[in-house]
């Protein structure tokens, strides 16, 4: 008989006791006294040991697996979240490994461990998941929304648009034929795009290409197989700088000029991407030039020698005249690549193009003749920009720096402490950087989301007689909620603490850099220690407030958000209050063919003569962000989650939307009123860290002003499913559903 780990760790467990005990009784009772044994430990909330009992008792007795499936879940799910907490996370995927020996087509368990890769980082390995347990049932609304999830950071918006750019595809099939019609017959392909099929169709003997990603890698893979290259192009699931020749790839003369090992010192201590990416022709507001453009930069990838040069030339230094005043926000960046002497391609904000720009951030103002000082250089494989300093009449006048903002520091990005709704800065705290993401940045700068927050919590608290007042933050990115609420015993005024005891916060954060960030903010707004705590798994008393964290910055509402409210109010004492305490969704009918092209590749005509557009668009996700688009009505309420009163919340709703504006309707937008108590509220619609989304017809409805759209919307369990039917007229059925994550 096969003893799984788990099995033989129970046999350790009970013949501890009385090493005969088990020999002396049946399989039959061995399996009913093991499935007893489950239950009393289910009872105790023994999870592990009930999980052990459960092997044992179904890899003995197979049969029973029908009959014990739902327990066995729930035992399962409960001692991974256990083994999750304790930082146990071998021992939770080799539990996983476990159940799925004895359910290898359970969708739910398959589901449930890709959950738990996603939100350890193994993306790849979670987009397998998600779409196993969606070929096991395809109507499985949790793995299809989680691959939609997955999807977005595997296969990013613009592989569907790079597809799609017919120029510059056709300029690198040109300046690809040309080359191999000149002699180079063997090709190396960095990544498995369509250049190494061009390659093999013009005639080169020999194709080989290197992926990191395992998704794009077996996408590769099903790509060639359909259209005959299988044999002929050779692809290796490996990163570019881990080949090795001749193991990996033949000691070929070309091959080797072309791919010698160009390597640069990293920086331990900084070697992030010292930059983000924008369309600066689609920014919301736009933008305004503030100096002519500039070459940054001249590579020669044919040049070996100054390649491997390139980190260690010395810091080129420009001085770039300012011919429009402003706010200097940020260096924006592009290329111009020249695919040989006659095809070249530019990826500037002008050009219609699937690259977006690169941003280097920066803040200063700026006068007209002022003269920009920056550096730039090539470190640990990045290009950097640096600006340095502003020049003004001859003279410098401001001392300028990128990267992080330094948190308490005595100088301008010490303005990101205003995002904290009225926080005081102790300049005298001695200086300490701390990197956060653009988005937790946006989030910060949200004066008016914090300000609504602070008001929202200061009403509540004055309503309430109890002491202390219990707030607890559970927000799942770096918010500030927590110590604003600390924050409400101190008189900035009097430079001390009103009532050391008023408050007592918790934050949910576990990112330690996160958790030394506040107690420096909060001692440098001169707050007690003891005033804010860090919450991982509970909190002794109940709650007087809960923030929940709502909404994601892409404009999603947060994954099993009203699983999370209905705890909170299990967490909430008498007079308890959700922050916020309702969301209102709206929508809007619009029209967007940028929003077609980044959802999937349109059309039925091949791709440079080639089959992709259906394998790529096994990725396609319904909802995508909101850019510049055409309105085709007027903005409608749709529906409302009420987190304070969840038998509030309806489960069917029909609204008839009228088309304002003849058209093409491509998505249905939406966004969010978040009701933080009956009189404040803040919008997601404009002027905030949020993004608009959008879900998106991949079958556009031509609409003439007057008529109506109809929409039903139908909420079931943390799923809400939108169903379109336009008018009377066009015969078409449009079900769309997205989860409340």
């Amino acid at each position: 008989m096969k003893y799984t780990a788990g099995s033989l760790m129970w046999w350790a467990y009970f013949s501890a006791g009385d090493p005969g005990y088990l020999v002396q009784i049946d399989g039959n009772e061995l399996v009913s006294r093991s499935l007893e044994s489950a239950q009393q430990c289910l009872f105790s909330q023994d999870y592990g040991t009930a999980f052990v009992h459960y092997l044992l008792a179904l890899n003995l007795a197979p049969a029973l697996k029908d009959f014990a499936n739902e327990s066995f879940r729930f035992t399962l799910f409960k001692w991974a979240d256990e083994l999750d907490s304790l930082g146990r996370i071998q021992d939770l995927f080799d539990c996983y490994e476990q159940a799925l020996e004895l359910f290898p087509v359970d969708e739910v368990i398959v589901n449930s461990m890709g959950e738990h890769l996603f939100r350890m980082g193994f993306r790849d390995e979670a987009a397998g998941h998600f779409y196993k347990a969606l070929k096991l049932r395809p109507d499985f609304p949790e793995a299809k929304e989680n691959f939609y999830r997955v999807a977005n950071w595997l296969v990013e918006c613009w592989h569907f648009l790079m597809l799609s750019d017919n120029g510059r595809n056709h300029k690198y099939q040109l300046a690809i034929k040309k080359a191999v019609e000149g002699g180079c017959s063997s090709v190396l392909g960095i990544g498995t795009g369509t250049g190494i099929m061009c390659a093999k169709m013009a005639g080169a003997a020999e194709v080989y290409a290197c992926e990191l990603s395992k998704t794009m890698y077996e996408l590769a893979c099903e790509v060639l197989s359909a259209n005959g290259m299988a044999d002929s192009i050779k692809i290796l699931h490996l990163k570019s700088l881990d080949m090795e020749i001749p193991k990996d790839i033949p000691n070929s003369r070309e091959i080797r000029r072309h791919h010698s090992p160009v390597r640069c010192l990293a920086d331990t201590e900084d070697s992030t991407e010292p930059y983000t990416t924008e369309r600066l022709s689609r920014l919301r507001g736009g933008y305004i030039q503030l100096t002519q453009p500039f070459t940054a930069l001249d590579i020669d990838f044919n040049n070996v020698q100054e390649l491997e040069g390139l980190c260690s030339r010395e810091v080129t230094q420009l001085r770039l005249c300012v011919t429009q005043e402003g706010v200097l926000d940020a260096l924006a960046v592009w290329f111009q690549l020249h695919l040989d002497q006659v095809n070249h391609l530019s990826t500037g904000p002008q050009e219609d193009t699937c690259w977006e720009q690169a941003i280097y951030p920066i803040h200063n103002t700026v006068k007209c003749g002022d003269e920009i000082l920056a550096e730039v250089s090539c470190k640990d494989s990045y290009l950097r920009l640096c600006c340095t300093a502003i020049i003004r009449d001859g003279h410098w006048t401001h001392n300028v720096t990128n990267g992080p903002p330094k948190i308490l520091t005595a100088n301008p990005e010490a303005e990101l402490c205003s995002a904290l709704a009225g926080l005081q800065t102790n300049q005298e705290i001695s200086s300490c950087a701390f990197m956060l993401e653009s988005s937790e940045m946006a989030l910060l700068n949200n004066t008016v989301y914090h300000n609504s927050f602070q008001k929202a919590m200061r009403g509540h608290n004055s309503q309430t007689e109890l002491d202390p007042i219990y707030v607890l933050d559970v927000s799942e990115v770096f918010s500030v909620l927590s110590l604003m609420a600390a924050h409400l015993g101190f008189d900035s005024s009097e430079d001390k603490q009103i009532n050391p005891g008023l408050v007592q916060a918790y934050s949910s954060v576990e990112k330690e850099h996160h958790q030394t960030m506040f107690r420096l903010l909060a001692k440098g707004n001169g707050m007690l220690e003891s005033a804010l705590k860090f919450w991982l798994s509970h909190v002794e008393d109940d709650s007087a407030a809960i923030i929940l964290d709502c909404i994601e910055t892409c404009g999603l509402i947060r994954q099993k958000l009203m699983e999370k409210a209905t705890l909170a109010r299990c967490l909430l004492e008498d007079g308890g209050h959700i922050f916020p305490e309702r969301i209102v969704i709206h929508r809007m009918l619009v029209e967007s063919d940028t929003l077609l092209q980044e959802s999937a590749v349109q059309g039925t005509e091949l791709t440079l003569e080639f089959s992709i557009a259906p394998f790529i668009n096994q990725f396609t996700v319904p909802v995508h962000m909101f850019y510049k688009c055409t309105h085709l009505s007027e903005p409608v309420e749709l529906f409302a989650l009420d987190l304070m009163n969840s038998t509030a919340n309806y489960t069917d709703k029909e609204v008839r939307v009228q088309v304002s504006t003849s058209g093409k309707v491509t998505a249905i937008l939406f966004w969010y009123q978040i009701h933080l108590d009956s009189e404040l509220s803040v919008s997601t619609f404009e002027d905030s860290h949020w993004k608009q989304a959008a879900v998106v017809i991949q079958q556009p409805l031509t609409v003439s002003r007057g008529e109506r759209v109809k929409l039903r919307i139908q909420f079931h369990k943390s799923s809400i499913s939108i169903t379109q039917k336009y008018s009377k007229i066009l015969n078409t059925h449009l079900h769309v559903k997205f989860n409340d994550s």
